[in-house]
């Protein structure tokens, strides 16, 4: 019975890998603009009307004279000013560090700042709809953007290492080997790193970061005669809730954990067990969902 949930817990593993990266919830990148921004990494704007002529699909005959072309419109970034403190207060932005979403592309970081919230900020939102935003990206450059979200998913703990016992003598074994499934929910605090290589056709994206986070689950629980008060009152499974909280790292999807939390069974049966209710300590490994 064990080696199908452990296939079970294989199979979740996958599936949140593959659908996480979809599923997170919006990032609020943090942004410098004007005097806060790097020298070499200025943020700059250009009119989203402002366009200019490209040709495309160009055929040369064997003299290398052109025989056909095709025009499109693209935004002229050549005309593209830098977003200065003159510039932003005299579009209503006083805060020189901002919230948005960052998307890279053609050795660009193209920028969607968040709205303002305050109505005395509607100077700054028009300046923000009516413009396009970018930071150029050189190559073998890399830049990095601090961000904070809300972020939930699922890990594994392989053991736990209980602190205290209910049993009057210290000789019970008060670790737990066992693989068990817990749901996790908090607030991420992340870097973004972006960095352009010559060779690679796109973006090389590290992203890593700290989080605390509340957890629970739900595990399988075996009661005999070595874990508990009263051997004569009940010997057999019984489920458990775990709750607690844990401290995480994260490489993109990839989370691993340090726990916290106790267990607590969920059937009087397991009323005598050694170990209901007090604390432990543990690791767990698992992934992002949202």
């Amino acid at each position: 019975m064990k080696k199908y949930s452990y296939l079970l817990i294989f199979t979740l593993i996958i599936f949140q890998f593959s659908f996480s990266q979809k599923l997170k919830f919006k990032e609020k990148i943090n942004i410098n603009i004007a005097t806060k921004a790097k020298d070499s990494f200025p943020v700059k704007f250009v009119g989203k009307k402002k366009k200019k002529l490209n040709k495309t699909n160009v055929t040369y005959n064997a003299k290398g004279d052109t025989i056909s072309y095709q025009l499109e419109k693209k935004t002229d970034w050549e005309s593209a000013i830098i977003l200065d403190s003159l510039n932003a207060v005299n579009n209503g932005i006083t805060d020189f560090k901002l919230l948005g979403e960052i998307t890279p592309k053609d050795e660009m970081l193209l920028i969607d700042f968040y709205p303002f919230t305050d109505s005395k900020d509607s100077t700054a939102n028009k300046f923000i709809e009516k413009n396009l935003f970018r930071i150029k990206l050189k190559p073998r450059t890399n830049l990095k953007f601090k961000y904070n979200r809300f972020h939930a998913g699922t890990f594994v703990a392989p053991f736990k290492v209980y602190l205290d016992s209910r049993a009057d003598s210290n000789n019970n074994n008060n670790i737990e080997a066992d693989v068990n499934i817990n749901l996790f929910a908090g607030l991420l605090m992340g870097t973004k790193r972006y960095v352009k290589i010559p060779s690679d056709e796109g973006y090389r994206i590290y992203e890593y970061g700290w989080s605390l986070n509340a957890f629970f689950g739900v595990n399988k629980l075996e009661i005999g005669e070595k874990n508990t008060l009263d051997t004569s009152s009940f010997q057999g499974s019984v489920v458990t809730s775990s709750q607690g909280i844990n401290c995480g790292w994260h490489y993109k999807s990839f989370s691993i954990f340090g726990l916290f939390g106790i267990d607590i069974p969920l059937n009087k049966r397991g009323s005598d067990w050694y170990f209901k209710g007090k604390p432990w300590l543990g690791f767990g490994a698992g992934f992002e969902v949202f």
